[in-house]
């Protein structure tokens, strides 16, 4: 401590004669440490070019990030798996107005479809039975002359685009025993709507020889694709 304040006297001392035009005379030792002062100048000067440096760098790198990925970098795209226009203008080729089909509708309505197509499980398990339903509408003797096969192909597709789950039997065992819900659709779970919607397809398949039950199937068939999307479709072939 006592030798930094002699060298700040000793450096104010030198400003003055500097001031005043005086001759300076320096001593050995005080040369000694002006060479330290500006050594340790130097020093800090340069760090604070490397420090600058290093900055610089990592703001560049920063901005790279920012901007997007390195150019190297590709990303592979899965095409989709099926297009789910084509389904929509398929079926309402196919499909049948029907006056008055809406009274004893087959599918439900699309509001309270939702509640099954955000459950994959329930998604994937109901949508099967929907596409084999459809499969045996357009393969019955009335249909399979006058409709072009390719829609059949194309349910299959859809099969093929959907993910399976292992739980579906137990779900149309449900279906199957349980006796009818008296409760309303807005009311239902998704695992009560799930059921109800299956046992509609059960009541449809067991009375598909019924004139009024086909036409309005067919007449259905137009929003057949709403059906499909939801958790349970695969969208691409990744």
């Amino acid at each position: 401590m006592k030798g930094k304040q002699q060298t700040r006297r000793h450096c104010r001392g030198i400003k003055r004669k500097v001031k005043k035009g005086q001759s300076i005379q320096v001593h050995s030792h005080e040369a000694a440490i002006f060479s330290s002062i500006a050594e340790q100048n130097s020093q800090v000067a340069d760090m604070a070019v490397v420090q600058n440096a290093v900055l610089l760098i990592t703001l560049a790198i920063a901005v790279q990030e920012y901007n997007g990925v390195p150019k190297r970098t590709r990303y592979a795209l899965h095409p989709p798996c099926l297009d789910l226009l084509i389904v929509e203008r398929m079926t309402q080729r196919v499909s049948k107005v029907v006056p008055g089909a809406d009274h004893n509708n087959i599918l439900l309505k699309s509001k309270t479809f939702d509640k099954i197509r955000r459950k994959k499980y329930l998604h994937s398990c109901v949508l099967e039975k929907i596409i084999e339903f459809y499969e045996n509408v357009l393969s019955s003797d009335q249909y399979i002359q006058t409709y072009h096969p390719d829609l059949i192909s194309t349910l299959e597709k859809v099969r093929n685009c959907s993910y399976k789950v292992k739980r579906c039997e137990m779900l149309y065992e449900q279906a199957n025993h349980q006796s009818a819900l008296e409760i309303a659709e807005a009311d239902m779970s998704a695992q009560e709507v799930a059921i109800f919607q299956l046992q509609k397809l059960n009541h449809a398949t067991e009375r598909l020889n019924h004139t009024t039950i086909r036409e309005t199937a067919m007449d259905e068939l137009k929003s057949l694709h709403h059906y499909i999307l939801g958790r349970a479709f695969r969208k691409t072939n990744g």
